[in-house]
């Protein structure tokens, strides 16, 4: 197996696992969870997870050095905990299969910002292609083709989502070039994340506290959405984007909305229109071809 396709495998897993994040989602937030409450139990439990195996194995991986600590703050604030907020907001507000393929504007901001940060050359296709997929995104929220149902408040949140995304990819690579393990990126991406949560919790009403803590499928849901769909795919990805760009990484990702709309459809039947399904097609179809033309 060569180097490229070992890393785009790692991706690929951590897709897969991202993609029934909305499922966890949905049943949280059915049991009485507030957004915020979701996003600090996702990213805290993670981090203890990871923290606790670094303990007993990698002690080094706690080392960062003070003036490094902007690239966490970027992965753990403006990435992850943006990211889930607005997601775990899509998927509330419009389901989880558009939800999830609004998400993947991110690739396009990767290509744009990569070409421009680190840059990574983005041939003149790759930009028509870009544009495939900005339409299809449109095609997919409802706001080209008058879907009924559209809701620009779940738009927003679903590109808010893709931003997040997308300068995870950003922030992760700076922290690599500085030769952090995946680790440590992990580590202080989940740390920053439910710190930054704090003030907000601490805003929010928690008269809901004592139903969900005496729930014992809520404690099994939010360990899935802890290990499952934070952890592993976190690691995993940080792992793959070693050794492949930016832009590739972002895009091989696109497992993560196809696994989500299956899920979306299969288990809360979630009913697209045939535009959104064509704007699914566009935006799949040219994240692939964009991750060759970048490749």
């Amino acid at each position: 197996m060569t180097d490229i396709r070992k890393h785009r495998l790692y991706i690929l897993a951590a897709a897969f696992l991202w993609g029934i994040t909305g499922v966890y989602v949905k049943e949280l937030a059915a049991r009485g969870a507030e957004t915020i409450q979701i996003v600090m139990l996702r990213s805290s439990i993670a981090l203890l997870g990871l923290g606790l195996w670094l303990l007993f194995k990698n002690r080094k991986a706690f080392r960062i050095r003070f003036n490094d600590i902007w690239c966490f703050f970027g992965t753990g604030v403006l990435s992850l905990l943006l990211f889930n907020c607005c997601y775990f907001m899509a998927v509330q507000e419009i389901g989880m299969a558009v939800a999830s393929v609004l998400l993947y504007t991110a690739p396009a901001i990767v290509a744009v910002l990569s070409a421009f940060l680190f840059k990574e050359k983005l041939k003149l296709s790759g930009w028509g292609i870009l544009v495939m997929v900005l339409l299809g995104c449109a095609l997919v929220s409802g706001v080209v083709s008058a879907v009924s149902a559209f809701s620009l408040t779940g738009a927003l949140f679903g590109l808010g989502a893709g931003l997040g995304y997308a300068l995870y990819s950003v922030f992760g690579r700076y922290a690599l070039m500085k030769g952090y393990s995946p680790q440590t990126i992990s580590f202080y991406t989940f740390a920053f994340c439910s710190v930054g949560c704090i003030p907000v919790l601490l805003a929010a009403p928690v008269s809901n506290i004592p139903v969900l803590v005496s729930d014992p499928v809520v404690w099994l849901l939010a360990l899935a959405l802890g290990i499952c769909s934070c952890l592993f795919p976190f690691l995993l990805y940080i792992q793959g984007l070693a050794g492949v760009t930016g832009a590739t990484a972002s895009m091989t990702a696109t497992l993560e909305p196809v696994v989500a709309v299956l899920f979306g459809i299969f288990l809360y039947r979630e009913i697209l229109t045939v535009w959104q399904g064509a704007g699914i097609v566009m935006v799949l179809s040219g994240i692939i071809l964009l991750a060759k033309t970048n490749s």
